[in-house]
């Protein structure tokens, strides 16, 4: 007996120290350099699009593409089989599904548990960046724990406690509710009070930040989302912006953990907006490449990590998608063509005069259709021009009606004017009903939006809906422990492989 004890302990003493960590040293398999990406509304249909356009554009397909590791991964919520951004950035970022709507919370409600906040606890600097608003559902997934996503202020007041060392995005909605029982006050003036650096709308200021380890830092690229990538003006801060200056501020020898969410992806794709949605994809792209760069200068103590939240739009591809190079260039100018032909519309919509064959003559000339527009076509132009028709009468009609309630109330005695307002009301409701019920005979789709999906079909690209699908998400890695995300084949595995990684 005394002989096995003994033995015991040589073999402790010989294995416990390359199984178990001293005291304030990371466990072997965590990862000191942790970046997350996630390209809301971005799934393999944007993906395979986005590496067709980024090679019409640099000659590069797409760097997310060329990850060594790929799988893909379901996102149902806990209540729904179609998820939206707050249950499925739960799941990416707790690790646990919870309702659709609910944000850091369970379907009970009871607060849960982030990656970020444990990557905080165990000593690394956190950064939280995206397109969109920074207390919007994704971002908040990682800070903010409410029963609704549309909590804005309370999120915001999370965001301020999180303590989180690098915030940079879009501005705070809400940020001054005084409705809310939880109201302290303006959330900026607030994240100050709290020691944050606030940079607010002032690119100046942004880029002259400079690292320093006692510094929390919030940037406020707009006072709402960043611009899309292809309309932004010159000068205007970029999500690659963001993302470099998070990388700069936040490294140190301690390790940080850095989520960068592509959330415009999700906005240009609701809208059906192809070439809006892939230059939010090639801009989210360009980050992911910042983190390549930094890798090659860490290459043993960094993981990068890619994924989607769910798939917006219901796009899918046709054999026809696969275009020469020259068909691409004309996807690649195709929003440009768009504004202009909805500035033409805007002004000529109106007119009494303007008939169908004036648009329809229209768009072939500016879109230059091969083979003019088919039957087909010329049906659904036809629809969205009654449409527009059909809303320019409506302003017409509504601006009559405030004119003619603005002259019945001169010179009346004070003591009328009650009755007029609610006179005026009652006919705006009965104008606003009339509207409403005329426009079901027509599609949802403007005459430009329109115009651009049949250009979008004659390439093979269609959008089946203007919502979320249930389409599984391409989750990729690359970096040190890469390998382990072969496993995420669900959401919360995402989280549970990176709490692994991040002790």
């Amino acid at each position: 007996m005394h002989l096995k004890v003994c033995f015991f302990l040589v073999l402790v003493l010989l294995l416990g120290p390359a199984r178990l960590p001293l005291r304030g040293q990371p466990a072997p398999e965590s990862v000191k350099y942790v970046f997350l990406f996630i390209g809301d509304g971005m799934s393999t249909p944007q993906r395979e699009l986005g590496e067709q356009y980024a090679l019409a554009c640099t000659g590069q397909g797409l760097k997310m593409n060329n990850l060594p590791v790929n799988t893909l991964t379901t996102t149902r919520s806990a209540n729904q089989e179609v998820t939206d951004s707050a249950a499925s950035g739960t799941a990416i970022a707790c690790g646990q599904k919870t309702n659709n709507l609910s944000l850091g919370v369970d379907p009970e409600g009871k607060p849960l548990d982030s990656i970020a906040k444990l990557a905080l606890r165990h000593g690394r600097r956190v950064g939280i960046v995206s397109s969109v608003t920074l207390n919007h559902a994704t971002p908040g997934a990682f800070y903010a724990t409410v029963p609704s996503r549309s909590m804005y202020y309370e999120i915001g007041l999370d965001m301020i406690e999180s303590g989180f060392h690098y915030f940079a995005g879009g501005g705070l909605q809400a940020h001054d509710n005084q409705e809310s029982p939880r109201y302290r006050g303006n959330l900026y003036e607030l994240a100050a009070q709290a020691g944050y650096v606030v940079c607010k709308e002032d690119a100046a200021a942004f880029r002259s930040l400079s690292p320093d380890p006692a510094a929390k830092v919030m940037v406020f690229a707009q006072a709402g989302a960043l611009p899309y990538e292809l309309t932004a003006p010159s000068g205007a801060l970029t999500l690659l912006d963001l993302t470099r200056k998070g990388i700069e501020l936040l490294d140190n020898p301690g390790g940080f953990f850095l989520m960068v969410e592509g959330g415009l992806i999700d906005y240009a794709a609701h809208g059906n907006q192809t070439e809006l949605m892939l230059g939010e994809m090639l801009g989210l792209d360009r980050c992911i490449s910042a983190a390549l760069d930094f890798a090659r200068q860490h290459p043993e103590d960094t993981l990068i990590v890619v994924t989607g939240d769910h798939e917006t739009g219901g796009l899918t591809l046709s054999a026809s998608a696969q275009q020469d190079q020259s068909e691409w260039q004309k996807v690649r100018g195709q929003q440009q063509l768009a504004d202009a032909f909805e500035a033409k519309i805007r002004q000529i919509i109106a007119q009494p005069d303007t008939t169908l064959d004036t648009v329809l003559a229209l768009v072939e000339a500016d879109f230059g259709l091969p083979g003019g527009l088919t039957a087909a076509e010329r049906q659904q132009i036809e629809l969205s021009f009654q449409l527009e028709r059909q809303r320019a009468e409506y302003q017409r009609q509504s601006t009559a009606l405030e004119q003619d309630f603005a002259a019945r109330k001169l010179g009346r005695p004070n003591a009328e004017i009650p009755l007029l307002e609610q006179e005026f009301s009652a006919a705006q409701a009965k104008l606003a009903a009339e509207h409403k019920k005329l426009l079901q005979k027509f599609p949802r789709l403007s005459l430009t939006r329109q115009v651009t999906v049949i250009c979008n079909q004659r390439r093979g690209i269609s959008w089946k809906t203007g919502g979320h699908s249930s389409l599984p998400v391409q989750t990729s890695a690359s970096g040190k422990h890469s390998e382990r995300f072969r496993e995420a084949t669900d959401n919360c595995c995402i989280a549970r492989i990176l709490t692994s990684l991040l002790q």
